[in-house]
């Protein structure tokens, strides 16, 4: 099975608190792609679609270095699923291909539960339509795009990935900038919960990613491995 490579910085962003960012949407609309993009701007097309991993990457843009733990999904995203991830993220990407409606409305369901389950905020959710380089395919048109981020209260992108990096790192660029001046303490170390910890009644703090941290045990393994361990595993579904 193909090895993922997890990337991790000793620069000064490791001073700083880390943002915890959790990659959502239907298998096959490039949470994996995007992922890889992001951390080494180079693009994979093919992943195992059972496998979700944990990545600790410093995103640098204008001078300014912010941390970050990405979470990229796998498998089914059932309400428990969901619920979980929405109780241990700072900002969520729900992605969805203009190829296939399908993808949209699921993304659409996941957006609309996320809402429901936390009081993120407007910028600590991205609703993103991918594959913009197969137009001649597209299912899903930009306004019915623009109209359901209306609906989820969140930032609308379409972008490519495969066809270079520019997209996707102009994207993050944009959204981290839009989050961390709606958020001005959320780098801060001695910070406390983000609000969708807040929300869920969680209590630790949210600055360590060595194991320090106490964290309720969970039967989804991955949110407690985004915040202590960075590595690989299979999906897990929830009825």
């Amino acid at each position: 099975m193909r090895t993922r490579r997890k990337s991790v910085s000793t620069n000064n962003g490791d001073n700083l608190r880390s943002l915890h960012v959790v990659i959502l949407g239907q298998d096959g609309v490039g949470k994996s792609a995007l992922t890889v993009r992001l951390l080494t701007k180079r693009f994979i097309g093919e992943y195992d679609r059972t496998l979700e991993s944990a990545y600790r990457h410093i995103f640098e843009y204008d001078a300014e270095q912010v941390p970050l733990d990405v979470l990229d999904t796998a498998g089914r995203n059932t309400k428990r699923k969901l619920e979980i991830c929405a109780e241990s993220s700072d900002i969520f990407v729900v992605l969805y291909s203009i190829t296939d409606r399908k993808s949209f409305v699921e993304a659409s369901r996941i957006g609309k539960l996320i809402r429901r389950t936390t009081n993120v905020s407007n910028t600590g959710m991205l609703l993103v339509g991918t594959k913009t380089d197969l137009e001649h395919l597209r299912e899903v048109k930009r306004r019915e795009g623009e109209n359901l981020a209306r609906q989820m209260n969140c930032g609308f992108y379409e972008i490519s990935i495969s066809e270079s990096s520019t997209d996707t790192m102009n994207m993050f660029a944009d959204a981290l900038k839009k989050y961390l001046e709606a958020h001005p303490g959320a780098l801060d170390p001695h910070a406390g919960l983000s609000p969708s910890l807040a929300a869920s009644g969680s209590r630790g703090s949210s600055n360590s990613l060595a194991g320090k941290e106490k964290l309720p045990k969970t039967p989804l393994s991955i949110m407690n491995g985004i915040r202590t361990t960075f590595g690989r595993r299979k999906s897990i579904p929830f009825i």
